[in-house]
């Protein structure tokens, strides 16, 4: 066994004193000094308002007066309440009407989630409903929502036909938009650019759980766990919610953690739950178990990380703590920051796509071709599509300078 030792990681005492707060353990101290404006910007940048308030009130009285941002989260609640049984409905109603036609679908995330980690869909709050269908079923599923008073929601990329057709196939996108008053619906045709599973093997291993009454198929409990590691790291971890799901869903007793590692060597991602796993023990305040298997070991000791591995786990380990400490220090920054950050464009860069690498020549392309930032300011038509090809390099230099941030 190959045995490694990792310093802990030290958040901004913002960060940290949000996290502990959503986390749900005993009441934190607030560090001398903090900034309470930027930990406000952060608790609403990471939309864990509703987990936060539910901290506060474990507070002392005299620091909740003191500290007018920690007063404002306890009049959260009841934002969310109507909202979220409407949302609620409004899922029960739309997969059965799916499933009414004969169509297919997999509740990803939402309010069955929220349940299943916090007990209350109030707890986890989202803008939108996430729905996979297979690509056969997709264009039926589709008609079906507009059929509903859903109409797709219109941005640059998908303006026009050949815009449509040349970003889903070249920028990854893997759904739709659909709109209706408040509610949104990301419909999607495929689970994930980071690893290629049919619709068929997901809906095999698929669960069913209860929502108002009705049957509701979602993922599996492996594919869950692999949908939502991949759909946080591929964000970046923007929501640090999504790293709050995946600490309570880790922490979980009964783990066959040998079976995941094999499950996600099968799907190409084993690194990024080494990576998943290097960050929340790595990071001071979130609370792990140690874990023990015959493939790796992993605990707190003396103040750092522990971690023991197979030597055929060793290139993934290095992928995954290079990994880790690349996104690392973006975890803390606000929406403004993160705009202007060059490392999340080299993070992404070292996430698997599909379980294989483009190709020289893909790279090179992928270069020129016109990505939504370039839609989004030149609105060329489709007779024009060409010269999308000659403004894109001399766009994306003018970019790089400091002119085009100030």
């Amino acid at each position: 066994m190959v045995e490694k030792w990792i310093e802990t990681f030290y958040l901004p005492p913002e960060m940290e004193f949000m996290i502990s707060l959503a986390a749900g353990g005993s009441a934190p101290v607030a560090a001398d000094g903090m900034d309470w404006q930027r930990f406000e910007t952060l608790v609403s940048k990471n939309r864990i308002k509703p987990l936060v308030a539910a901290g506060v009130k474990k507070l002392p009285q005299e620091m909740i007066q003191q500290h007018i941002e920690l007063s404002r989260l306890l009049d959260v609640k009841n934002t969310y309440t109507l909202f979220t049984m409407q949302q609620m409905q409004l899922l029960a109603f739309v997969m059965s009407d799916l499933e009414a036609h004969g169509i297919r679908a997999l509740s990803l995330k939402g309010p069955l989630l929220a349940v299943d980690l916090y007990g209350n869909p109030e707890m986890r709050y989202s803008h939108d409903l996430d729905i996979l269908v297979s690509e056969a079923d997709f264009e039926k599923a589709c008609e079906r929502l507009e059929a509903g008073g859903f109409q797709e929601e219109i941005k640059a990329v998908n303006k026009t036909p050949k815009r449509r057709r040349i970003q889903e196939k070249q920028q990854g996108i893997i759904h739709r938009m659909y709109i209706r008053d408040d509610f949104c619906i990301e419909l999607h045709w495929k689970i994930s650019h980071r690893w290629d599973e049919p619709f068929d093997a997901l809906w095999e291993r698929r669960s069913r759980k209860k929502l108002l009454g009705k049957q509701i198929s979602c993922l599996g409990d492996l594919d869950n766990l692999s949908y939502l590691i991949c759909h946080a790291a591929a964000h970046g971890y923007m929501r640090l919610r999504w790293l709050l799901d995946l600490h309570i869903l880790l922490s979980r007793p009964g783990i066959d953690w040998s079976a995941l590692y094999d499950d996600m060597i099968q799907k190409g991602i084993q690194n990024m739950l080494l990576e998943t796993l290097i960050l929340l023990y790595g990071c001071s305040v979130f609370s792990m178990p140690p874990i023990e298997n015959q493939l790796f070991t992993i605990c707190r000791e003396n103040g750092r990380v522990k971690i023991r591995y197979t030597e055929k786990l060793q290139s993934d380990y290095e992928d995954a703590y290079v990994m880790a400490k690349t996104i690392l220090p973006v975890l803390s920054m606000t929406d403004e920051e993160r705009e202007k950050c060059t490392l999340i464009r080299k993070y992404s860069s070292m996430l698997p796509v599909a379980g294989k690498k483009r190709k020289r020549f893909e790279l090179l392309v992928s270069f020129f071709q016109p990505a939504p930032i370039d839609l989004e300011r030149f609105d060329f038509p489709d007779s024009l599509y060409f010269l999308y090809y000659i403004v894109r390099p001399f766009y994306r230099l003018w970019r790089m300078t400091p002119f085009y941030h100030s």
